[in-house]
């Protein structure tokens, strides 16, 4: 079995996990992230780098969204220039988009973690009524960047864990 685990940042939520299914399990585990490329506890670590982003010419509301997609893009490009790596599953963190391309290049599940939805209102954006949020904030967190960004992830994802 091999697992391709995504995520911006090595370990993250998912390295001790890659490396108890190496050595526990004999699990295959590669870990594409922005850190350096190496091995830890067996794991193989790919490095990706973004070539763009969001600047102060973006609007606000769309700031997270340009970031997502430049992650995703560069995951993609990185992942097809290493056509050795063949996995049966990907799991990935929601919150770079990461994984969005993924299945035009690989057919296999992926399952996507959602960490955090972003709502406007009965969340942590208002729970504080002394300190009520900007406009914009309400307005990108409703339904700008940062939740489209996870409903294209959904939709993409064979699975998805979502913690309350």
């Amino acid at each position: 079995m091999h697992v391709l685990f995504v995520h911006k940042n090595f370990p993250a939520q998912f390295g001790h996990i890659a490396g108890y299914l190496v050595e526990h399990e004999g699990f295959q585990c590669t870990f594409v992230s922005e850190r350096e490329p190496g091995v830890s506890r067996g794991v193989r670590r790919i490095q990706y780098a973004i070539r763009g982003g969001a600047t102060k010419q973006t609007h606000y509301c769309s700031r997270s969204f340009e970031n997502f997609t430049w992650h995703s893009h560069a995951v993609y490009e990185t992942m097809k220039a290493h056509p050795e790596v063949r996995p049966d599953l990907v799991v990935g963190h929601s919150g770079f988009g990461s994984t969005l391309f993924l299945a035009d290049l690989y057919d296999c599940p992926i399952i996507n973690y959602f960490e955090w939805f972003y709502r406007a209102h009965n969340s942590e954006m208002d729970f504080r009524p002394e300190r009520p949020p900007k406009e914009l904030n309400v307005l990108r967190a409703g339904f700008g960047g940062h939740t489209r960004k996870r409903y294209h992830t959904a939709g993409q994802a064979s699975s998805g864990i979502h913690v309350l």
